[in-house]
């Protein structure tokens, strides 16, 4: 997932990817440690996908998902990788630890949502394709409050979001990923082009959400 970020505000690993418990604290994902089972990566230097979303698994295997990899850089520049099981039902951080976090920089409050203006190659509206609701069903952003802030129609022009969370100037808001490959696995393994069956054991990565959109809130607009 690449990040585009409005000019407002500024997008950095959270502190899910930091050497501490503290926003401010440095970049360092080896020296995290993450509420959950989480394997965390330096994208820079151990991307999931060794740098193309297309292809299969690299620097990690099967036993290590949940993944999460990021770069240490900000705004359009931020890329996340997400790596996570077929079947599962689970979140990459939680409310203290965020895969980002936006900084308001601004004199006035701004509220903060998410959508998604690109998808990625198996959800892209060819026949075996996740759809793209069900990509953004898959993958949903949360705030440090565990509201959802992202999309769930991404079929409406401005995609319209339920949910904003309000940054204080100089704030600092938490952003994780919540996942779910459960309700859409069949279609999750028609988009991978496996089988669904049991008794063969069978590797593969769907590329759902290529860009998505941190922004702030006039009306129903990301401005």
């Amino acid at each position: 997932m690449r990040v585009v970020v409005d000019e407002k505000l500024t997008l950095e690993p959270g502190i899910l990817f930091r050497d501490g418990s503290n926003a401010d604290d440095g970049f360092g994902p080896s020296a995290s440690t993450p509420p959950g089972s989480e394997t965390l990566q330096d994208r820079s230097s151990s991307s999931l996908f060794g740098g193309n979303t297309n292809a299969g698994l690299e620097n990690i295997s099967p036993s290590d998902l949940p993944a999460a990899a990021i770069n240490d850089d900000v705004d359009g520049n931020l890329f996340l990788e997400v790596a996570v099981a077929l079947g599962a039902d689970d979140k990459i951080g939680d409310a203290s630890n965020g895969v980002f976090q936006v900084r308001n920089d601004t004199n006035s409050s701004q509220d903060i949502a998410i959508r998604f203006p690109t998808f990625g190659e198996q959800a892209n509206g060819d026949t075996d394709d996740v759809t793209e609701t069900q990509a953004v069903e898959t993958f949903r952003f949360f705030d440090s409050s565990d509201a959802q802030i992202s999309t769930d129609d991404p079929t409406t022009d401005p995609q319209t979001v339920d949910n904003s969370v309000t940054v204080s100037p100089g704030g600092i808001e938490q952003i994780y990923v919540d996942y779910n490959t459960t309700t859409y696995e069949s279609a999750l393994e028609t988009a991978a082009g496996i089988s669904g069956n049991p008794f063969q054991q069978q590797t593969a990565t769907v590329d759902l959400v290529d860009t998505i959109s941190v922004g702030t809130e006039d009306g129903n607009n990301v401005s």
